[in-house]
């Protein structure tokens, strides 16, 4: 697979709490508090399917680039806590500005 596409953001998925009384056994995917995942466009390896489809409708608010504090009175502009489907697992997403990625074009066909 070639990235043709230089994202402008990625983004962190941290692990914040898992289990209604801290038992990450209650997790189905197996997602421990501290679990880090870094990802830009892809859906991350390892990720729970029920965590990425919640998070669809906030990583295309965030591609917008727009102040989310103003627009959806978030607290903060490049950070949101949430809740899996479940209501099992807790965890921060954050967006941060992509390193310039080294584009494959034309010249390196």
């Amino acid at each position: 697979m070639r990235k043709w596409y230089a994202e402008p953001y990625r983004f962190r998925l941290t692990v914040l709490e898992v289990g209604k009384d801290g038992d990450p056994r209650q997790c189905r995917a197996g997602h421990e508090p501290g679990d880090v995942m870094e990802f830009d466009y892809c859906t991350p390896a390892g990720l729970c399917g029920e965590i990425f489809f919640a998070l669809v409708p906030v990583l295309h608010t965030f591609r917008t680039d727009v102040d989310m504090r103003r627009n959806f009175g978030w607290k903060e502009p490049d950070r949101k806590v949430m809740w899996c489907p479940a209501r099992v697992v807790k965890f921060e997403l954050r967006r941060f500005a992509a390193e310039a990625e080294r584009v494959l074009g034309v010249a390196d066909a």
